[in-house]
């Protein structure tokens, strides 16, 4: 059976400001810990936290009164603290001013992002030469230089054999220096019988 899923940060935060606002009234810390624990399923131990959480952002009120901690919330505070918030992103977004240097930012944004497109289109067009992908279809990776070059780009054969330039002088090196056999060699480091330099 699998194990209960707890509630995130914002879930708890949520239960919590709800529970002030069903019960619209004044509460003690050690009352607010049972009640939200047994009717919002809280657990003790983040009570605190999240109790906190929501003081320190203003949708909760705590007073210390004499050697105990009070706190509450009304929905109509909720309801303040919204208008007075979407009051206020109203005014920040009206007084924007489109300025030189904010549209050279929005002009360098849309600049990277066309870069990024373009770069995740090319990552798309050499995926098949991906090593995980490889692995998945059960292909070497040293078979790279085997598939024929992207039509419309051009690469020097350089660079095509180069990999197989590679393979061959270390299988020569671990011949001579190990006296190993290179079928053997081959096998053990998965290197395909077929692989061989492009005509």
């Amino acid at each position: 059976m699998p194990g209960k899923k707890g509630l995130s940060l914002e879930q708890k935060r949520s239960r919590m400001l709800d529970f002030f606002y069903e019960t619209e009234d004044v509460f003690p810390l050690k009352t607010v810990e049972k009640r939200c624990a047994k009717e919002k399923g809280i657990t003790s131990m983040a009570i605190k936290d999240v109790l906190q959480s929501l003081v320190d952002d203003g949708l909760v009120h705590g007073e210390k009164i004499g050697t105990s901690n009070y706190y509450w919330a009304f929905p109509s505070e909720g309801a303040n603290i919204k208008k007075s918030l979407q009051h206020n992103l109203d005014q920040a977004l009206s007084s924007r001013q489109d300025t030189p240097k904010r549209a050279k930012l929005l002009s360098t944004l849309e600049n990277k992002q066309q870069e990024e497109a373009a770069i995740d289109q090319a990552l798309k067009e050499f995926a098949d030469c991906d090593p995980d992908m490889l692995a998945q279809r059960g292909k070497s990776p040293l078979m790279l230089h085997l598939r024929p070059p992207i039509v419309g780009q051009n690469y020097p054969i350089r660079t095509l054999i180069f990999p197989a330039d590679n393979v061959f002088a270390i299988r020569t090196w671990c011949q001579r220096k190990f006296s190993i056999d290179l079928k053997i060699l081959d096998k053990q480091f998965g290197i395909p019988e077929e692989l061989d330099y492009i005509e």
